[in-house]
């Protein structure tokens, strides 16, 4: 999926193809970074956009071993390119309606964007590979609750919807209006996710770390108490700040509740710990602390932990308690008060979690990180000279990335160009030439005063 853009804040036009693992914006400062990726963040939030009518796609309705089967066959909606063109002409039609007017990079009269589909063939592929398997609940005003279970194989288009006749089945046997209407409405519930999924792979779930989330993290504790008051906190950003700050005050306020859960991506917000040396963990008053290895049992809040921890801490909870698979992330400045060393380091686990199926948008301005995906770039051949060099190096297989892999796009001039990454990485013109000339003003500076 691509996005074309006019008149967005600084940028006059441009164009991003999403449909890479790791996409990376560099440019200057006040070049329109920060703007296209928030613009990114609220496609993600308005994508639910299409309504799906599922009774002509239902190939199959029939009652076996004490359950209601219903089939459909999704490859029906998407078997032509008007309909993938109409989906994209409705999320464009739902963003251009909801989205916060009152920011000023929208406010732009002239502001417009397109979002272009991929080709057919690319959607039925992803539709054939995917596997979805959920169940839902529905609970009746007559007390009960309708139960639907609902498969989808890999290499199959067939979506199978299974509903306990118990709960849906009259003492006649016959199905009552008010029953036909849940199997119809599990059935729009069902395709729905699955068209999500297959349409709209980029954002099923989208989480923005701004810049300020520093200040965020600190104050988590008086963010979380705040819930208990009315949400007087939560009412006021919504008056004043973007939906990306308003929706991480949102995230801040329930900590406690997200900790209690373990995702499968743990093992990279440990990673990031190895790092910090120390775990980030929540009080019961919800606040984000840090754990520091060299003071067993005691725990520091954010005000007394050093600036990485800080940068760092949002990303580890985000990876420990939040992260699913098809999910974006999208992280304004890594480099964030890192030190170059644990910045090639959260490279390395970006890239891990960008081979792991989470898709990684950085804007960044740092030479280290960029050069950290360079070599990340650079091994990821199959040649024995490479594998010796990982090995020497201590990355791990996970921890290298094919340049088909990366979309790199500068932002310059008020346009967004695409830069072809190479078997040797990312070229970045404008960090380059100002490394060149400070190396080169250095020179001449201590030649013409320490050389006789």
């Amino acid at each position: 999926m691509k996005i074309k853009v006019e008149n967005l804040g600084y940028i006059k036009q441009g164009e991003v193809d999403l449909d890479h693992d790791l996409i990376v914006f560099c440019g200057k400062n006040n070049t329109g970074k920060t703007y296209f990726s928030y613009f990114i963040y609220e496609i993600g939030k308005e994508r639910r956009f299409f309504n799906i009518e599922s009774k002509d796609l239902v190939s199959q309705k029939s009652r076996e071993d004490g359950f209601v089967k219903i089939t459909i066959n999704s490859l029906s909606y998407i078997d032509n390119n008007e309909k993938l063109f109409e989906v994209a002409s409705k999320i464009k039609e739902s963003i251009k309606s909801n989205f916060d007017k009152k920011t000023p990079f929208y406010s732009n009269k002239n502001f417009e964007f397109d979002i272009i589909p991929d080709e057919r063939d690319y959607y039925i592929s992803r539709l054939k590979k995917l596997e979805y398997d959920r169940t839902s609940r529905l609970s009746k005003e007559d007390g009960r609750d309708v139960m639907s279970y609902c498969n989808k194989l890999k290499d199959s288009f067939d979506i199978e919807i299974r509903l306990s006749v118990e709960d849906l089945i009259s003492e006649d046997e016959e199905l009552l209006e008010d029953d036909l209407f849940e199997v119809d409405l599990f059935s729009k519930i069902h395709l729905r996710a699955v068209m999500d999924k297959v349409l709209m792979p980029n954002f099923t779930s989208t989480k923005f770390f701004p810049a300020e989330r520093l200040a965020i993290d600190t104050f988590s504790k008086e963010i979380s108490l705040n819930r208990l008051n009315d949400d007087p906190l939560l009412k006021y950003s919504q008056q004043r700040y973007n939906r990306i700050l308003t929706d991480n005050i949102r995230l801040a306020q329930d900590l406690t509740n997200l900790s209690k859960r373990n995702g499968k991506f743990s093992y990279l917000a440990e990673a990031l710990e190895q790092e910090i040396s120390g775990k980030i963990v929540t009080s019961d008053l919800g606040e984000l602390q840090f754990s520091p290895s060299y003071l067993e049992g005691e725990n520091l809040s954010m005000q007394f932990s050093s600036s990485s921890v800080k940068s760092l801490a949002s990303v580890i909870f985000y990876f420990r308690h939040i992260a699913t698979s098809g999910s974006t992330i999208i992280i304004d400045e890594p480099e964030l008060n890192l030190h170059p060393d644990l910045q090639r380091k959260f490279a390395r686990v970006l890239v891990k979690a960008a081979n792991a199926g989470i898709k990684v948008i950085i804007s960044t301005h740092s030479d280290h990180i960029i050069r950290e995906i360079n070599n990340m770039v650079m091994l990821s051949q199959d040649s024995e000279s490479a594998k010796a060099l990982r090995k020497e190096y201590d990355y791990t297989n996970d921890q290298v990335i094919k340049p088909s892999q990366i979309g790199t796009y500068i932002f310059a001039e008020n346009t967004i160009k695409s830069q072809t990454v190479s078997e040797t990485g990312i070229e970045v013109e404008s960090i380059d030439k100002e490394i060149n000339d400070l190396n080169n003003s250095s020179v001449h500076i201590f030649s013409t005063l320490y050389d006789n």
